[in-house]
């Protein structure tokens, strides 16, 4: 019985050793990574900053690859978009315009 009350001692005493290591570990590996993301991090909050264009500010067309293209009349710089993209502007557009047109008039 003092046998088996020994090794259950000493099996506890070698987890909490264990235990320990695996915290010192995790700890080091957690900041590890806080610092070798610290940058990335550090950015994330200056991506999410729109630029607002108005319509007196640009013009829009589309080339002869159906690319949507905005180009801005002071500058003269343009910046073009995919085909699937001017698609779904010119869609939301047109039902706007159609929707304006066949509203009853008050």
């Amino acid at each position: 019985m003092e046998l088996l009350f020994e090794f259950w001692n000493k099996l506890k005493s070698g987890i909490k050793v264990l235990l320990n290591y695996l915290y010192i570990i995790l700890g080091m590996g957690v900041f590890f990574t806080l610092g070798y993301y610290y940058n990335t991090l550090k950015e994330l909050s200056k991506l999410g900053k729109p630029e607002f264009i108005t319509r007196e500010e640009v013009t829009v067309a589309i080339d002869e690859n159906n690319n949507f293209m905005i180009i801005d009349k002071t500058k003269g710089t343009y910046i073009i978009l995919e085909d699937q993209i001017g698609t779904v502007i010119f869609n939301v557009y047109a039902k706007n315009l159609w929707g304006q047109h066949n509203a009853p008039k008050k």
